[in-house]
């Protein structure tokens, strides 16, 4: 059966490419599926690479799955069309020779596509990570899109189906500025979840990342933690798509254990004249303590040895804690302390994983600025976090108010730098998430500019992940080909994932908030009378109609569920903030009758914004996060009902008028 197909392949290509070539404004191309059959193959000379089995794999997959047609895969060269998967190196030389030039940059791939009477497609890796990019690049050609992380059943990936597939003749080659672009997902977090975090690893490489952020639990010994990932069959997913991992982050506690402080307290930091142990109402151990420094170093050594998937190992002291307050430490200041124990670290790292990267924290508390004094070991890396983060400004904006800091600590270490990106987080950021990209667009030019090749983009809380991760898409994308414009991404993701019909109108709605981004952090914290008109106009013009045009497709009506969902409690959370507002003018005007009486209108609002937050939650579609809405949304909600009673009861008249200028306009008119 091979030797037929092998005679008849050449002649069934060669028909395809004059059929295809009918005129000269139609590209010349070869057809791989026509009519849900193909006589292609799939060949590879890097089988035993890991990371390019992966690459065929994904490759015959999603061609079956668009078009129904079986790819077969093996290691013969010849007789009929072929896609050669493999590394560039690996390739035959006449193959080499057709391909384009590498790109400039870090895990790049070149495409070839040859016609004629012996036609041929080559994806050619500089690594193995760029052999995978490079299929995904040709799947994405035919139509293919992996916006989020497949954790919602019923909202499958983008994979069109198309009885026939084609590709037009040409050669191109691709490459990251960005060495190292590390996906944090949700499910890396603490207890890790191990089937999201599966699919997140899967949504990881497809966006073009190259590593897994891993933030540890605390409950339990590092190398335990790691050994249940292994186990779970979680790590084994990273490394058959040539990833590496990059963690434990917050974990000081892990190396110098609490359990150590009955014996030796001195270790640990001292807080308000007394030493505590390592937690958030403690402090950080006694970074100045030389014997600590040294039992953390050779922890930290041993847990080296036995993570060989970790590439960067990222040490952080545990989160929300102070620094000690011995004099010796106060003496010295906590970035120049932190920068002794680092250097102790790598010192007695390097024997045993000279290979490994170590990182730690800068620009995060409690090492604001950058050591004065302290010497930097010319290894260490610096992961500089911007927490609480305002969106609107891209690093290179005038406005950005932490350039300065952030320049410092990449002088400090001579430009190795991974900047923590929160794009796709919620400690601070709106709960109904624009499209960042006015900053995605601003961060990367600037990034760029300034030699910075290290980024980690950041998901959580869990509840958010389809919320807030098509930030990530648009990161991870946009960071690996710095020609792609995050807009443009955007209405190719309105369009492949609502549709033709629908697909218009949200990218048009998306477009909106991606152009003003602080919609959004109004929503969360205090809209004004245009915000309503906006979000009201948005509804009729955009949403209804998006919604009325897919009621004959469940898997978009689905998708747009999501947005009329969220655009709704958008909507409630702006209708609070006016009521808010009106009891603020009723008591500001000495009407304290009807203050009181809208309070309580307020108060029942409010709940029913809580119980609807409450109810998208329960829906478990990445809309919210159940612990926000009991949580930080609950409070930001109410916290404002019983100051507003007790300045009524007091009738006090003073409030904020900046704040609630914007709509004196519409409140003054009732």
């Amino acid at each position: 059966m091979r030797l037929a197909l092998g005679l008849l392949g050449p002649l069934f290509a060669l028909l395809c490419c004059h059929s295809s070539a009918r005129s000269q404004d139609t590209p010349l191309a070869v057809q791989v599926v026509e009519n849900h059959q193909t006589f292609w193959r799939i060949v590879s000379p890097s089988m035993a690479c890991a990371g390019v089995p992966h690459a065929i794999e994904e490759l015959r997959k999603y061609v079956e799955r668009i078009s129904g047609a079986k790819l077969s895969a093996d290691t013969d060269p010849q007789g009929g069309p072929v896609i050669v998967v493999g590394l560039r190196r690996d390739l035959v030389e006449s193959d080499r020779d057709a391909l384009p030039p590498p790109a400039q940059g870090y895990d790049g791939y070149a495409i070839a596509i040859r016609g004629g009477v012996e036609p041929k497609v080559l994806i050619a890796g500089e690594n193995a990570r760029g052999t995978i990019y490079g299929v995904y690049e040709l799947l994405e050609r035919w139509g293919c899109r992996w916006f989020y992380p497949v954790q919602d059943p019923a909202d499958r990936e983008v994979v069109p189906h198309a009885a026939s597939l084609r590709l037009s003749i040409g050669a191109w080659a691709a490459a990251s500025p960005m060495k190292y672009r590390i996906y944090n997902g949700d499910a890396w977090y603490f207890d890790i979840r191990p089937d999201n975090a599966i699919k997140q690893v899967d949504h990881a490489a497809k966006v073009r990342c190259n590593m897994i952020g891993w933030q540890c639990a605390h409950n339990r010994p590092l190398a335990q933690q790691y050994d249940a990932l292994r186990q779970q069959g979680v790590l084994g997913e990273i490394e058959k798509r040539a990833m590496t991992l990059h963690g434990p982050a917050h974990s000081f506690d892990l190396f110098l254990p609490n359990e150590l402080f009955a014996e030796h307290p001195e270790w640990f930091g001292m807080r308000d004249g007394r030493r505590v142990t390592q937690d958030f109402f403690g402090a950080q151990f006694c970074w100045s303590n030389a014997e600590a420094r040294k039992v953390f170093s050779e922890n930290v050594a041993s847990f080296a040895q036995q993570t060989p998937l970790i590439e960067i190992l990222l040490l952080v002291p545990f989160d929300g804690g102070r620094a000690c307050d011995c004099s010796e430490c106060r003496a010295a200041g906590a970035s120049n302390s932190l920068m002794s124990v680092m250097h102790d670290v790598i010192e007695r790292v390097q024997p045993v994983r000279p290979d490994l990267l170590v990182e730690t924290a800068g620009g995060y508390p409690p090492m604001i600025e950058p050591p004065t004094a302290a010497k930097i070991h010319p290894r260490l890396r610096i992961a500089w976090a911007h927490w609480a983060r305002y969106m609107a400004y891209g690093y290179g904006d005038p406005r950005y108010g932490h350039k300065k800091n952030l320049e410092a600590w990449q002088e400090a270490v001579g430009g190795r730098v991974t900047v923590v990106q929160y794009y796709s987080d919620n400690f601070s950021e709106p709960w109904v998430m624009p499209p960042f990209a006015i900053a995605v667009r601003s961060d990367r030019q600037y990034l760029l500019e300034h030699g910075i090749d290290s980024i980690y983009f950041l998901i959580y809380p869990p509840g958010y992940w389809w919320n807030h991760s098509l930030n990530t898409y648009l990161a991870g994308r946009c960071f690996y080909d710095d020609s792609l414009d995050p807009f443009a991404l955007i209405r190719d993701y309105a369009a492949s994932y609502y549709g033709p019909e629908a697909g218009p109108l949200l990218a048009q709605y998306c477009d909106q908030w991606a152009r003003d981004p602080d919609l959004g952090y109004r929503v969360r914290g205090g809209t004004n009378r245009q915000d309503r008109e906006t979000l009201a106009a948005q509804r009729r013009a955009l949403i209804d109609p998006a919604i009325h045009s897919t009621v004959n497709d469940a898997v978009r009506a689905y998708r747009v569920s999501k947005v009329a969902a969220l655009h709704a409690l958008a909507e409630r959370l702006a209708e609070c903030h006016h009521l808010r507002h009106q009891v603020q003018w009723a008591r500001h005007q000495g009407d304290f009758e009807r203050a009181g009486k809208l309070l309580e209108t307020a108060r029942v609002a409010t709940d029913g914004v809580l119980a609807f937050g409450s109810e998208l939650a329960a829906r478990d579609q990445g809309l919210l996060d159940k612990n926000d809405v009991a949580g930080v949304i609950k409070l930001v909600m109410k916290n404002w009902i019983d100051a507003e009673g007790k300045a009524i009861s007091a009738q006090d008249r003073r409030i904020n008028e900046a704040e609630v200028r914007s709509d004196i306009e519409s409140l003054s008119c009732r």
